[in-house]
């Protein structure tokens, strides 16, 4: 589960915690008998070859446990298209869980350059290029977008002069982003 860059763990968590109650609803979905779901921490490796996302505030991560005759192809397909519909504030990506160095049937570009606008524009050529090959899904990138930080100093004598306490200012900056 991904967010956008910049979004706090408490709408991660919010979404999270949405996902899992809908993931554990027998009625939408009976053939998952648990699931779990990691705020901000990328979740445990509890093997080796799992390799979790890395830890950041707009990400989580999940764990769904099928019953033992439940098609996986098909619930993931169902997955996919059940969790786009309802989470479309965030990047949802089911997968069958790979015992490999990588995911089994997944390609890797890696586009560099010092040209942040050009990079960008290459990966969405690339996306559109891999969109039409038949059979291709989760076409994405993983270049994250622009947070803006704004540096802020505070002339402590003129904002008490003028009434306004480091708390105030701090609150007032707080609600603004």
């Amino acid at each position: 589960i991904e967010l956008a860059p910049g979004a706090s763990t408490r709408a991660t968590l919010d979404v999270a915690q949405q996902a899992s109650a809908l993931l554990a609803d027998r009625k939408t979905f009976p053939e998952i008998e648990s699931n779990v779901v990691y705020v901000n921490d990328g979740g445990p490796r509890f093997i080796l070859g799992l390799n979790p996302p890395l830890p950041a505030p707009h990400r989580a991560y999940g764990i769904v446990n099928l019953a033992e005759d439940a098609d996986a192809a098909a619930v993931v397909k169902r997955l996919r298209t059940a969790l786009g519909e309802r989470f479309s504030e965030a990047r949802i990506e089911p997968k069958r869980f790979s015992l490999g160095t990588s995911e089994a049937n997944t390609a890797v570009f890696r586009l560099t350059g010092p040209d942040r606008a050009e990079l960008e524009r290459a990966s969405a050529a690339l996306k559109q290029a891999l969109i039409k090959v038949p059979g291709s899904e989760d076409v994405r990138d993983d270049g994250e977008g622009r947070i803006v930080r704004l540096a802020v100093e505070i002339d402590q004598a003129r904002a008490l002069a003028a009434g306004a306490s480091s708390a105030a200012v701090a609150r007032s900056l707080d609600t603004a982003t």
